[in-house]
């Protein structure tokens, strides 16, 4: 028999005010259009792209192909 997430997630406590953010993460569909938003509109410093990918992956016993690039930048 498989756990539930709830199982392993009932003894996890956050206190959200004594939290750092060292990182964030976002989804896209037009990566380069949104980083000119964000350093313009945000502030962001110039964004460094990687190589985009494709993987096959399997979601619900269906495959599916994926494409995905990322890009890094600090505030």
């Amino acid at each position: 028999m498989s756990k539930r997430i709830e199982d392993d997630m009932e003894g996890f406590k956050i206190e959200f005010g004594n939290l750092k953010v060292d990182q964030l993460g976002f989804v896209f569909k037009d990566i380069e259009k949104q980083a000119k938003i964000m350093e313009n509109v945000f502030g962001f410093s110039k964004f460094i792209f990687g190589e985009p990918g494709r993987q096959t992956v399997i979601y619900r016993e269906e495959k599916s192909e994926v494409s995905f690039q990322l890009a890094f930048s600090r505030l």
